[in-house]
């Protein structure tokens, strides 16, 4: 096993109705003049925005909106929210919403007091103060709820392009969950975050980690929740256990696992991932749903005794005395579980 730092400073706040306390948390956390970044109009809609307010409110907090957040969020609307903050003197960084609010709140928050573009300077330790952030997550997957990454693209480029950054900065000062919250999700939405779970799991996973079997076995673990999960979810969208299961296997998963495993991984499909769904113009889920297949039958033959087990293990696979037999059945699971979702 490898030697590896672990730092996880992230509070989080689960259950039924935790985001009633949000305004007690940002107070503890420091905050007095709230930036709240949300999406699109469903958290309008869904009266989810006007509830946070009036838990702002009720603290006393002065609060400002940044909404309009997209899939594969764009720098320019970080650099909207920069303005804002300096303008109106935030001290909090409230992210409402899924992974690319989660990862605009983020950037904001490190890029505010910076003096250099975080896009320029990538050191994963930030000299200059960070807006204290919290999130209050709507979607389970990206897993940005606790996680030093943050994925955003930079489109002042004249090929946009989406970047994967790396500080210790990002980390949310907490996270409120409240699986109630996925209720409503399109059941595409949930598919995708689903996929983007396990996707995180087998990119650490495939790396040849050597003498690392609880991290082999906790990647199942979450991987053979999902599976399960996922199907409960799409039948029963009200199944209250089955959402917050997900969303469990979602921060679980981007525990800062890399370093966990001691073992960096490739992050393949994530990499090719990135320049196809900024393109394309399509959701991060589901890029990865078609390269991961692809990629197993191309990558197997690498590793035959690790992919036997994935197909095994993971996937319920039967044991074939042919290795590949076994894998491709895995395969199959795989793109069954896709096509199910």
């Amino acid at each position: 096993m490898r030697n590896f730092d672990f730092y996880s400073p992230t509070y989080f706040v689960f259950g039924k109705d935790r985001e009633a306390e949000t305004g007690r948390y940002v107070k503890r956390f420091g905050g007095s003049r709230v930036l709240v970044v949300y999406g699109g109009q469903s958290a309008k809609r869904s009266g989810l925005l006007d509830r946070i307010m009036a838990c702002l409110k009720e603290e006393n907090l002065y609060a400002e909106e940044l909404g309009g957040v997209k899939p594969n969020p764009r720098s320019g609307l970080v650099y909207e929210g920069l303005d804002l903050c300096r303008r109106e003197k935030i001290d909090f960084i409230l992210a409402v919403g899924g992974g690319s609010v989660m990862d605009t709140a983020k950037f904001i928050a490190v890029q505010a007091n910076m003096k250099e573009s975080l896009f320029v300077n990538r050191d994963i330790f930030t000299p200059d103060p960070v807006i204290p952030h919290g999130v209050i997550s709507t979607l389970g997957g990206t897993g940005s709820e606790q996680s030093l990454c943050a994925m955003v693209v930079d489109d002042s480029l004249e090929v946009p392009e989406k970047v994967g950054l790396y500080n210790l900065g990002f980390f949310f000062d907490f996270a409120i969950i409240n699986p109630e919250f996925a209720y409503t999700l399109p059941p595409k939405m949930m598919a995708c975050g689903a996929m983007d779970i396990m996707s995180h799991c087998w990119e650490v996973y495939f790396a040849p980690i050597n003498g690392n079997e609880i991290m082999e076995g906790y990647f199942e673990a979450i991987v053979k929740a999902v599976l399960k999960e996922g199907l409960v979810a799409k039948e029963e969208p009200t199944n209250y256990d089955a959402r917050a299961n997900l969303n469990l296997a979602a921060i679980m998963a981007m525990s800062n696992t890399k370093p966990a495993a001691g073992e960096m991984g490739d992050w393949v499909c994530h990499h090719m991932e990135n320049p196809i769904t900024v393109t394309f113009k399509r959701t991060h889920g589901e890029i990865l749903s078609i390269i991961t297949d692809a990629w197993v039958k191309y990558a197997w033959k690498s590793n035959p005794a690790k992919f036997v087990r994935w197909a095994v293990n993971c996937m319920g696979a039967r044991l074939y005395d042919n290795q590949e037999d076994t894998v491709m059945e895995g395969l199959r699971n795989l793109e069954d579980w896709q096509k199910r979702m």
